[in-house]
This record gives C-alpha cells, sequence and structure tokens, in this order.
C-alpha cells in the first residue's frame, strides 16, 4: 500500500515535466515570392453527389480536370476518355 501512495503524487509530476520537455513547435510558413499555389479542379456540366452511392458517376460525360498552377489554367489530360470521378475504381 506504501507503494501506491507514492505512486499517485508521482504520476502529475511525470506529466509535468514531460510537458516541459516537448520540443517545440515549428511554424508553417508560407512559400516565399507569389507563387501560385497548384490544384486540380473538375468542370463538368451536371454533377451527381450521390450517384457514388449506387455506383455512378457523379460527373457527367465530357467533365474535365483541370490544373490550375503557374502556368495558368490547362487540362490534366487533354482528350481523356475515361472518367473524371475518383470515386469510381473503389
Amino acid at each position: 500500500m506504501a507503494s501506491c501512495s507514492i505512486l499517485i503524487p508521482a504520476i502529475p509530476a511525470l506529466l509535468l515535466l514531460l510537458l516541459a520537455l516537448e520540443p517545440p513547435r515549428s511554424a508553417v510558413k508560407a512559400a516565399p515570392g507569389n507563387e501560385t499555389p497548384t490544384f486540380l479542379y473538375t468542370v463538368t456540366n451536371h454533377y451527381e453527389p450521390l450517384a457514388w452511392m449506387h455506383g455512378a458517376d457523379r460527373f457527367s460525360s465530357g467533365a474535365t480536370i483541370f490544373v490550375h498552377d503557374a502556368i495558368g489554367k490547362h487540362p490534366l489530360v487533354p482528350n481523356f476518355a475515361a472518367s473524371a470521378d475518383s470515386s469510381r475504381g473503389s
């Protein structure tokens, strides 16, 4: 029973010690200059958000995936014939 009376006060002290010894966190900094972030997006005539629930495409045929980067906006793969819906592979 004596070991429990020593252990109980030691636990908060150990937790405080661990918090005090935590390594400093580094801040995330934005890229220098006027660099445009690169991202992908889909352009379509029709979007059906729940189509994946019954195995269909969310985007109509003719949908195109575009890249927006420092060069500008352009199709990811020109004349791509497959689905633009990433959920179709599962």
